[in-house]
């Protein structure tokens, strides 16, 4: 019975060095504890309404500077050029100097993820069309988990359209070499790289880390490292906490990442 008994023993053993062999060390090695972080989910569904309530909210609590260049607008949209340090003289219209929303992780970074950005849906077919539309047109339609994410408020800041035009869907990061721009707002542009001012950066980094876990975006090695980094040297200030606030009154829930920055170093990886 033993003998049988220290057989069946080192056919394991075999069988798991095989498996070992074949590359299962490694999927063992990135298995990812299970975080006790939990984050309500949002209750915004449609990005015209998130627009518009953080419009009042900015107003009513006597904010109104745009996120990249702190340019001071009023209740008509209008952007004070005499203050702001973004130079407008480059804009091609009217609209362009005016305000709008911007999204900080851009639609590109969780759009394509979904079936609907993907593949072509049935349920997007236009009568004039041979062929159903996907991408942004089709995923607003069809999928309340794009409407949910593109809408969340917490991703959403103000900007000059003027500027939104020229970041596109440019990520965050450093610009090696640049060269100024855009007047005095301290903001640059290279490639496919958007380089934002150092106050904001700790800001940036907990939104994003704040939309990968909650939607799941996964993040590149690279730039999560550099957004760890942001996330340390820039921590939230007075503005940033009580936004979180501001945002929850509406939307019923909170960026843990601002009540407590720390929480990132729980994560091992937001990829």
């Amino acid at each position: 019975m033993k003998t049988v008994l220290k057989i069946s023993a080192l056919v394991l053993v075999v069988a798991f060095m095989f498996l070992v062999g074949a590359g299962w060390a490694e999927a063992i090695k990135k298995l990812k504890p299970i975080s006790p972080i939990q984050i309500k989910p949002s209750q915004s569904i449609q990005i015209n309404k998130s627009r518009g309530y953080l419009f009042k909210l900015y107003l009513d609590s006597n904010n109104h500077n745009t996120f990249y260049c702190g340019c001071s607008f009023d209740s008509k949209l209008h952007i004070d050029k005499e203050e702001c340090g973004l130079d407008l003289h480059d804009a091609k219209n009217r609209q362009e100097a005016m305000l709008t929303w911007d999204r900080v992780v851009p639609v590109t970074a969780f759009g394509p993820q979904l079936d609907c950005w993907k593949n072509e849906n049935q349920l997007c077919k236009n009568s004039s069309r041979k062929k159903s539309r996907r991408g942004w047109a089709c995923c607003r339609n069809v999928s309340e988990q794009f409407n949910k994410m593109e809408s969340d408020m917490h991703n959403l800041v103000p900007v000059v359209r003027m500027l939104k035009k020229v970041r596109s869907y440019r990520r965050h990061g450093i610009v090696f070499g640049e060269m100024r721009k855009h007047g005095s707002c301290n903001i640059e542009f290279g490639g496919r790289v958007m380089e934002p001012k150092e106050s904001i950066r700790g800001d940036i980094a907990r939104i994003h880390f704040y939309m990968s876990y909650l939607y799941e975006i996964p993040l590149s090695k690279s730039h999560e490292e550099m957004l760890r980094d942001w996330n340390r040297s820039d921590p939230p200030d007075e503005w940033e906490m009580g936004r979180n606030s501001l945002v929850e009154m509406v939307q019923g829930n909170r960026n843990p990442f601002v009540d407590q920055p720390d929480l990132v170093d729980r994560i091992p990886s937001f990829r």
